[in-house]
């Protein structure tokens, strides 16, 4: 996305590198301590914001 990127293209590569970071580093402890099925609902929820985001702000028109 870095490499495509324009003047509107903050709040999507913000979005990625956010859940990136969240991914990269969160521990089996952090996943035990949740209950399972709100952590995949609210991480399905953030992948659907940052996908609405890339087709916002890269593939619909002007």
């Amino acid at each position: 996305m870095e490499q495509i990127a324009n003047t509107r293209s903050h709040l999507p590569l913000r979005l990625a590198h956010q859940l990136n970071v969240d991914l990269r580093f969160s521990t089996r402890e952090d996943l035990a301590q949740s209950d399972m099925q709100v952590y995949l609902t609210g991480l399905l929820a953030r992948i659907n914001a940052l996908a609405d985001s890339v087709r916002q702000t890269y593939l619909e028109t002007v």
